[in-house]
Parts: C-alpha cells; structure tokens; sequence
C-alpha cells in the first residue's frame, strides 16, 4: 500500500488502524481528529514530521511506529494516559529524560 494517511481524516470513529509493513507516507496530521484510536501500527513505513497529531488520542493504549522518519520529542503523548505500550525505535524522535520518565514512572512498556 502506498500514499498518505489522508483517506482516513474522516473516520473519527476509526479505533484500531493496523498498516504496518507498507510504503505510506507523510505525516500523522490527517489522524488528528482520530481521537477514538485505541491501537496504532504503522511501522516500517516512510511517516514523517511530529507526534502532534496524536495529542488528542487519549484513549491511545499501543503506539507501535518503529522504523519510520518521525522527528521531535514524546511531550505530545503526555496526555495520552492510558497508553501501555510505546514501540518508537529507529525514527529520528529525541525524548528528554523528563518525558522519558513520564512514561516510565507510569510503568508503560517503552521503547524509543
């Protein structure tokens, strides 16, 4: 599969989005108002730019995006509480040891 994100910016409803393995690209800006998300996949694509996008999903329990270009820090998924599992290595992501220790501290399985 290859393109955007850009088909999905009207299925608010949309909580679980498995689109690992494929050639995606852009940015995580059309799953902005995707804030029913519980489960995201989407590693091994080509996704750029920021987390931002994803500040409103707090309902986000998995964030698997390793091996894509993502860049930034964790500061917008602070608010996503009920998140368990972060799976972010292989990006260009800097997290500071505060962020670091957000997660942490909360006992989520972290890995950027």
């Amino acid at each position: 599969m290859t393109g955007g994100l850009e088909p999905l910016q009207s299925c608010t409803a949309l909580r679980e989005l498995y689109l690992s393995y494929n050639q995606l690209t852009g940015t995580l800006e059309p799953l902005r108002g995707c804030t029913a998300l519980q489960e995201l996949e989407l590693a091994h694509n080509q996704i750029q730019g920021g987390l931002e996008p994803l500040r409103g999903c707090t309902a986000l329990r998995e964030l698997y995006m390793a091996h894509n270009q993502l860049t930034g820090g964790l500061e917008p998924l602070q608010d996503c509480t009920a998140l368990q599992y972060i799976c972010l290595p292989d990006n260009q992501l800097t997290a500071t040891a505060d962020e670091k220790a957000h997660f942490e501290k909360q006992g989520q399985l972290f890995r950027i």
